[in-house]
């Protein structure tokens, strides 16, 4: 079993598979069509706008995304825990970007005081459940931290 990899020692549960064999017959579909419908209702679910929202295939490909639209010689650094899940680093650095790795507290935690203060206007990166950590930043504790970054007022 590998625990870094988020797999499921178990498999899809019964209701899961039997939803991807109902499936099947849309599975020559580009579900593209499909996309407004989720991020309607995922804007409405967490109180923001629809073009706040982003889907992607895996956390790999958003990832990607950020690293190659915020970060690079001229967007800026990247700020991360160390250790944390790799993915963005690596494709930050491949952008050129400096990749600034912050260690974890005592307690396993992101301590984003300290890595808000090593950005100064770069990205920074907050794996939440972080990976291969599992350690959780709560959600007010995220919110709190949005709101002292002043480049995320903008």
């Amino acid at each position: 079993m590998r625990l870094s990899a988020n797999e499921n020692p178990y498999g899809p549960s019964p209701k899961a598979l039997q939803a991807m064999t109902d499936s099947f017959g849309l599975a020559c579909r580009y579900p593209d069509e499909h996309n407004n419908v989720l991020i309607d209702k995922l804007a409405k679910l967490n109180g923001v706008n629809h073009d706040q929202i982003l889907l992607g295939d895996g956390s790999g490909e958003i990832l990607k995304l950020c690293a190659e639209t915020f970060t690079g010689p001229q967007n800026g650094k990247l700020v991360a825990a160390d250790p944390t899940f790799e993915a963005i680093l690596n494709n930050a650095s491949a952008n050129g970007a400096e990749v600034v790795k912050m260690p974890l507290t005592s307690s396993f935690a992101h301590d984003l005081p300290k890595m808000l203060a090593a950005a100064k206007g770069g990205l920074i990166y907050v794996c939440n459940p972080n990976n291969p950590t599992a350690s959780i930043t709560p959600k007010d504790r995220t919110a709190r931290f949005h709101h002292e970054d002043p480049a995320a007022r903008q």
